[in-house]
């Protein structure tokens, strides 16, 4: 959000707004008023999970990757972070 200032100003405006649902108890707003903070936790836990397992695959055939030949039988783990996969071999 710091290198994207109109999404920082949705999300804030968003949070400044009172929640219509406070009701009895003013500390528990519902959820569903916050569909644009949600989006931004979301997209955030996509881009950088948390936990970041994905199994690794088998190479089948004789690849090339940029520069690199990667032969058949060689197990590839591919870590989901932008602006690009990592890759590890």
């Amino acid at each position: 959000m710091t290198q994207n200032p109109e999404v920082y100003s949705k999300l804030t405006g968003e949070l400044e707004q009172p929640p219509s649902s406070l009701g009895a108890d003013p500390s528990l707003p519902k959820n569903e008023e916050f569909e644009y903070l949600h989006k931004c936790i979301n997209e955030t836990m996509r881009r950088h999970p948390s936990i970041v397992f994905v199994p690794p695959r088998q190479m089948i055939n004789d690849t090339r990757l940029g520069d690199f030949n990667i032969p058949p039988g060689v197990p590839l783990h591919l870590l989901p972070s932008p602006p690009f996969p990592y890759i590890i071999a």
